[in-house]
C-alpha cells in the first residue's frame, strides 16, 4: 500500500483541482508499487495518468488551447468557420459533428 504521505497528498491535489501535483502524485505511487514488484496494481494506476491530466484548470486549458492555436496558425475567425462548416455538414447528413 502506498504511504501515507502520498495518500494525503493526492486526496489534497484532487480537492484543490491541481492538476500538476496529482500527476507528480499518481506517478510517485506507481514508482513505490513498482518497487515491491507490485507490477499489476501499477499498471493499473498507470492507465489513470493520462485522466489525471485531464484535470486541468480553465485558465490552463485556455493556456493550452491558444498555444495550440497560434501553432497551428488558426484564429477565432478560423475556429468559427470550421464549426459552422462541421455543423452545416451534420444538418446535410443527419449525421454527427464531423
Amino acid at each position: 500500500m502506498a504511504r501515507s504521505d502520498l495518500l494525503v497528498s493526492l486526496v489534497r491535489a484532487s480537492a484543490m483541482g491541481d492538476s500538476k501535483e496529482l500527476t507528480t502524485t499518481v506517478e510517485a505511487i506507481i514508482a513505490e508499487e513498482r518497487a515491491k514488484q507490485h507490477h499489476i496494481l501499477a499498471d493499473r494506476l498507470a492507465g489513470h495518468v493520462p485522466t489525471a491530466l485531464i484535470a486541468l484548470t480553465l485558465e490552463d486549458a485556455q493556456s493550452i488551447a491558444i498555444m495550440v492555436n497560434r501553432r497551428l496558425g488558426y484564429n477565432r475567425e478560423t475556429w468559427t468557420a470550421m464549426a459552422a462548416a462541421s455543423m452545416r455538414a451534420e444538418d446535410d447528413d443527419g449525421g454527427a459533428w464531423h
